[in-house]
């Protein structure tokens, strides 16, 4: 529904406004929309990510520890905390995170990670490409971009929190 406005009329009392019956019916059908929509803002919908490497060469098993997203509007917040349980194969491409809609702009979100085999010597990063379902994890060291998918090893723990745009 589209805002409601009350006519107020062109001066005080001139009777051209709505009455204050009809007046009262826009202010409880504006409210009702208001909190119904910030309603819909307290309840999450959980999902199911997957943990993948884009060569293919490695293969994860994971625990989902808490894998969750809210809409609002054309915003998709989204927060998962996942444990690795094993790990089989060799890396062969990036570290992706499955996110539950399609991303129509390319962004960052927070990204925390435990018990990597190695630890990353300056940064670990998470970045979601514009027109993908997943965000790719790196890691840094001097200054180069690095693969994170053969760090990753069983009891890795990766939390990933973000908000990423999504068409309508």
């Amino acid at each position: 529904m589209a805002q409601q406005t009350i006519n107020i009329g062109t001066i005080a009392n001139d009777n051209t406004g709505d009455t204050l019956r009809g007046a009262g019916e826009k202010i409880n059908d504006n409210f009702t929309e208001l909190y119904t929509d910030i309603s819909a803002l307290t309840s999450a919908t959980a999902y199911t990510p997957t943990l993948v490497d884009s060569g293919g060469g490695r293969t994860y098993t994971v625990t989902v520890n808490s894998a969750r997203f809210t809409n609002i509007g054309n915003l998709r917040w989204f927060s998962v905390d996942l444990t690795v349980t094993a790990v089989s194969g060799a890396a062969s491409g990036d570290l992706r995170l499955s996110l539950p809609a399609t991303s129509t702009y390319s962004g960052t979100v927070e990204f925390y990670a435990d018990k990597l085999s190695a630890a990353a010597k300056t940064d670990i990063q998470a970045n979601v490409p514009a027109g993908a379902n997943y965000a790719v994890l790196t890691h840094y060291e001097n200054g180069d971009s690095l693969e994170l998918a053969s760090r990753v090893q069983a009891t890795s723990r990766l939390i990933l929190t973000g908000i990423f745009f999504t068409t309508p």
